[in-house]
């Protein structure tokens, strides 16, 4: 699991733009996000909302939809 300090503690920090790099991975949520900064970006918001958080499950897209 990842933890980032600065999105839990509700900083702006989970609002970042992040970069258009393209290296995709798949959630737990069966997701396919652009790139880890996307990821940590949802489970900053899930956080806030009390949801538990996305874990990754494999490098490369999911056969879902993209995030």
């Amino acid at each position: 699991m990842f933890f980032f300090p600065d999105c839990f503690t509700g900083s702006p920090s989970c609002d970042k733009k992040c970069p258009n790099k393209k290296n995709y991975l798949c959630a737990s949520n069966g997701k396919t996000f652009k790139n880890k900064c996307e990821f940590d970006k949802e489970n900053c918001k899930r956080k806030k909302q009390g949801k538990k958080p996305l874990t990754k499950t494999k490098d490369g897209k999911c056969k879902g939809k993209l995030q």
